[in-house]
C-alpha cells in the first residue's frame, strides 16, 4: 500500500513540475526571418496550427485561443488578459503560439457578440486571419517570450 502511495505522490508531483519545466525549454528556430513562409491551419475548439518554412526545414506551429475581457484591437499584444467573471463580457479573442516557441497573446478583435459566439469562431478566427494578415502573423511570431 505505501508503494502505491508513493507512486500516486510521484505521479502527481511530475504532472505539477512538468508544465514549469517544458516552460524553460528553448530551441532555436528563425520563425520571424522575413524569408519564412508560413501556412497556419486548422483551429477548432482552442487549438490552432500551422507549420513555417525557413530555408527548407519545416516547423510545426501550434497554439491557442481564448475569449477574454481584455480589449484589443488585432495586432495588439499582451503578456497578461483579463477573464470576466460575466460571461459574455469575455467576447475578445486572443492568439497565442506554444510550439516551438511560446508567444506573448495576440488580439484577433472582438470575436463575436457574446462569449458563444467567440469561443465558436476564436480558433479558426486565429488561423485563417494568421494566414491573410501579415500584421497579426508578424506581431505573433516576433513577440516570443524570453526565459
Amino acid at each position: 500500500m505505501r508503494f502505491l502511495h508513493f507512486c500516486c505522490v510521484v505521479a502527481c508531483c511530475g504532472a505539477l513540475i512538468m508544465p514549469v519545466y517544458g516552460a524553460s525549454v528553448s530551441k532555436c528556430t528563425a520563425l520571424g526571418d522575413t524569408s519564412s513562409s508560413c501556412r497556419f491551419g486548422s483551429g477548432s475548439g482552442l487549438d490552432w496550427m500551422g507549420t513555417c518554412t525557413t530555408a527548407g526545414v519545416s516547423t510545426s506551429l501550434k497554439g491557442i485561443a481564448i475569449c477574454a475581457a481584455t480589449a484589443g484591437t488585432t495586432t495588439n499584444t499582451s503578456d497578461e488578459l483579463s477573464l470576466s467573471s460575466t460571461l459574455d463580457d469575455n467576447k475578445y479573442c486572443w492568439c497565442k503560439l506554444l510550439v516551438p516557441l511560446v508567444s506573448s497573446w495576440v488580439a484577433l478583435g472582438q470575436g463575436g457578440r457574446t462569449y458563444s459566439e467567440c469561443a465558436m469562431n476564436c480558433a479558426g478566427g486565429c488561423s485563417t486571419n494568421l494566414n491573410i494578415n501579415s500584421g497579426l502573423k508578424n506581431a505573433l511570431l516576433r513577440n516570443i517570450v524570453a526565459d
